[in-house]
């Protein structure tokens, strides 16, 4: 159990609650991020506007408890 949890902390799948003083998120995105945003979005198959993104969560969520 203690390896699954140091697995899902460091992958960041767990939040630990005060954490967040310790760390700097801009070292979770890559130095180039801004002049690749959109490179970076059609890799992960993410659109770039937030309301489809969440529309396309709605619907995956309808679907999976219909």
């Amino acid at each position: 159990m203690l390896q699954t949890l140091r697995e899902r902390v460091r992958s960041k799948e767990i939040w630990v609650s005060g954490a967040a003083q310790f760390r700097n998120p801009e070292d979770d995105l890559p130095r180039d991020f801004d002049q690749h945003r959109a490179t970076y979005y059609t890799d992960l198959n993410l659109p770039l506007s937030a309301d489809e993104f969440v529309a396309s969560l709605k619907t995956q969520l309808e679907v999976g408890l219909g």
